[in-house]
């Protein structure tokens, strides 16, 4: 019975580590002066009214940050950011579909995904994008970018896996 548990034991910890042990790790981040804005409402700028407060019915937003490593402090790469925003009148969130592309020295990595805004928010929830591929070096991965907002400070990870 002990060797049954013990090989039981062995095959999860090989499982694990194959599951684990390829995956690949950048970890950068920004804050809000290094972020550059463009708004673009010119398509969607249908006004509508909430509580009593004119907003948008659609936004679509650019937005480029500079990102830094986060072990160095290095500048490291752009992120170029497109969302699209709906408001959702009757849960009173805006829908917002978004696609990053991080691009780094040797290639690209693009994560697409979608979050709720609430109405008056103006910084996004942490959220956990799949990273949908790639170009140059980065070409044929999968994974997940993952941002937290902490202390005026962007965290970004992005844990990738080649196809």
């Amino acid at each position: 019975m002990k060797l049954l548990h013990t090989a039981a034991g062995f095959c999860v910890a090989v499982l694990v580590t194959a599951c684990t042990g390829n995956a690949r790790i950048l970890t950068l981040t920004y804050s809000n002066q290094n972020i550059s804005k463009q708004l673009d409402s010119t398509s969607n700028n249908q006004p509508v009214t909430i509580n009593g407060q004119p907003l948008s019915a659609g936004i679509i937003e650019q937005a480029s940050a500079t990102c830094y490593d986060s072990a160095t402090r290095n500048k490291t790469c752009m992120q170029d950011v497109l969302s699209s925003m709906y408001l959702d009148t009757s849960a009173k969130l805006y829908n917002c579909v978004t696609t990053t592309v991080f691009h780094l020295p040797g290639g690209d990595i693009t994560a697409i995904g979608m979050f709720k805004l609430p109405l008056g928010d103006t910084i996004p929830p942490d959220h956990n994008f799949p990273i949908v591929g790639g170009s140059g070096v980065y070409a044929n991965i999968y994974g997940t970018y993952t941002r937290h907002y902490r202390d005026t400070i962007y965290q970004v990870r992005l844990k990738y896996y080649r196809q």
